[in-house]
């Protein structure tokens, strides 16, 4: 509202400035100096008949101006080159007719009046100006459309990547649960339900907001590896959340972490083996989240994780949410490394 309102105040100070400006400068009929006591004194002349016809020849460039504006912004679509050429013509040949047309019928024959080769020009001044004008609306108007596009297309593509994340991991787990009938005992499958549960109305009540806070994340993360741990007998995974700094009410992306812990668990561990994963999240400064995680990689599962999909995902994700205000580095060697390091722009942490 406050651009339109600019741009008003624009255009009447531009009629304002080009209407004084041409009046004071072509309504001039003599100019002449006297003398008068040693003193030179300078009188200017200007002619009412001129200065009439010159407001009537503005005010018939006026309607053109915005007519020729109104052709190219509005009917840009359905106006090509050729027909643009063609009504450029028509308004021309409208202005000479009609224009000279209303000067002889308004002003007295022998009164001054704006001469044709006069009229042409301000008409061409006109219409430069309000083509470039045009232009310029067009250029906002397509940056602005080009931006909604833009924008759509991300909260679309986003949103097919919230549902290629979510659901995957829940068919994991739901096949955990499975296993988990044929060998654990009640107490550990009701154990087992209660935190699926929980995960589940995270996914359901918190995929609806664009954020969530790194608390939640980290809680959503330590149900998860509870619910992982059941596969497996005890001490057979070791599985560490270290939380470093207090800044835990930042603003983050629901899920972004995920699927990085599944893979661990997926690629990092194997039934009846003994294995470790270590999980960082550093929140130490107020508007940046570091996470970490780490896990030795089975040699026969490492071209697996590299073929997967979940990490091209989660980096087109990234990409998305945080363009330039992400840093993500995997390290492969006989550990599998990931850090992530995000800039949330948070100010509610550092209150």
């Amino acid at each position: 509202m406050k651009i339109k309102y600019f741009e008003i105040i624009v255009n009447i100070i531009f009629w304002l400035l080009s209407c004084w400006l041409l009046v004071s400068s072509l309504s001039v009929q003599s100019h002449e100096v006297y003398m008068i006591n040693g003193e030179e004194t300078q009188y200017v002349n200007r002619n009412p008949d001129l200065i009439k016809s010159l407001l009537v020849c503005i005010l018939f460039n006026a309607i053109l101006f915005y007519l020729n504006v109104f052709i190219l912004v509005h009917l840009q679509r359905n106006v090509r080159k050729l027909k643009y050429i063609a009504i450029s013509i028509t308004l021309f040949i409208f202005f000479i007719g009609g224009y000279f047309t209303s000067q002889w019928l308004i002003f007295p024959k022998n009164s001054l009046k704006v001469s044709i080769i006069l009229g042409i020009s301000i008409f061409i001044f006109y219409m430069a100006i309000s083509t470039l004008y045009a232009l310029s609306k067009l250029f906002v108007i397509n940056e602005n459309r080009t931006q909604i596009l833009i924008a759509e297309k991300n909260q679309y593509r986003l949103a097919l990547l919230r549902r290629q994340l979510q659901p995957h991991f829940l068919f994991n787990a739901l096949n955990n649960l499975l296993a988990l009938v044929d060998h654990k005992q009640s107490s550990q499958l009701v154990n087992a339900i209660h935190k699926l549960s929980g995960l589940l109305r995270y996914v359901v009540d918190e995929s609806k907001e664009n954020t969530v806070t790194v608390a939640n994340e980290i809680e959503f993360i330590r149900n998860y590896v509870g619910l992982q741990q059941l596969r497996y007998d005890t001490n057979e995974v070791h599985c560490i959340i270290n939380i470093e700094g207090a800044h835990t009410s930042q603003k983050v992306e629901p899920g972004l972490f995920l699927p990085f812990v599944e893979n661990a668990f997926k690629y990092g561990t194997i039934p009846e083996a003994k294995s470790s994963i270590e999980i960082l999240f550093d929140l130490q400064i107020h508007n940046q989240v570091f996470f970490r995680i780490s896990n030795r990689m089975l040699q026969n599962q490492i071209w697996q994780y590299k073929n997967g999909t979940g990490i091209n995902t989660i980096k087109e994700q990234l990409n998305i949410v945080y363009p330039d205000k992400h840093e993500l580095n995997i390290k492969k060697s006989d550990f599998f490394i990931v850090e992530l390091k995000i800039t949330t722009n948070d100010e509610s942490s550092n209150r």
